[in-house]
């Protein structure tokens, strides 16, 4: 059985760090901005909390 992934709705203002406390254990998930509707994945999400550039940067940016 396949589960569908979890949708988490989130401003662009928020940090990266922020976000990722949607995460849930064997859930996939995918973010959604509210104001572009600009979906993530949560590949993506984790790409951007690691790199240490984009980590301080909102995900509007």
């Amino acid at each position: 059985m396949i589960k569908q992934p979890l949708l988490a709705h989130i401003d662009s203002d928020v940090q990266p760090n922020q976000a990722l406390k949607c995460l849930r254990l064997n859930q996939s998930t995918m973010f959604i901005i509210k104001q572009t509707h600009q979906l993530i994945s949560e590949q993506q999400m984790i790409e951007r909390y690691m790199n240490p550039v984009k980590y301080y940067l909102e995900i509007g940016d």
